[in-house]
């Protein structure tokens, strides 16, 4: 004679251990989702530096910036400052018109104005500085003017010190 064991329910075993793995995988994302959340917010709690850029006579500009680069660079009081150039087709209506775009033209020749704008420690408005000429011209030598000029203009300083962003 063969004698049968009842074997116990184990249904409540596997519903249980399903919602463990649920629970689980829960916490996983959970903790992903807290990682990347602080990853993200990680710049709001970065340091803050503040700098005054007051115009001075104690200014050099970088002489090694080179023909037909964009980029420039001058120093006022050991703080160095860098700055971009844009040969537009936009004319400023004087040296040190502020603009905050510059148009260009489908016709290369038009775009002979130079501009300059500030963009680190912050970032200042266009700011024009003068007519090259030619396009070519303009490309080829606005960078070292905007650096030239604004290490020997206080007024020029001025300008684009006026209204600076981040």
């Amino acid at each position: 004679m063969c004698q049968t064991e009842k074997l116990p329910n184990l249904n409540h075993r596997l519903i249980a251990a399903k919602n463990g793995g649920i629970a689980t995988k829960m916490k996983i994302y959970l903790l992903c989702f807290t990682v990347g959340l602080m990853a993200a917010t990680s710049s709001v709690h970065a340091a803050t530096k503040c700098v005054k850029l007051t115009p001075s006579a104690n200014c050099a500009y970088n002489q090694t910036v080179a023909l037909g680069q964009s980029n420039w660079t001058f120093s006022c009081n050991k703080i160095q400052i860098d700055g971009v150039m844009f040969c537009g087709s936009q004319k400023g209506s004087h040296t040190g018109a502020i603009s905050d775009t510059v148009k260009i033209s489908t016709t290369s020749e038009n775009n002979r104005y130079c501009w300059c704008k500030i963009v680190t420690p912050a970032v200042s408005s266009w700011v024009y500085l003068e007519d090259r000429e030619s396009a070519y011209n303009c490309a080829q030598i606005c960078a070292r003017s905007c650096a030239t000029f604004a290490a020997a203009s206080t007024d020029f300083q001025a300008i684009l010190f006026s209204n600076l962003g981040d």
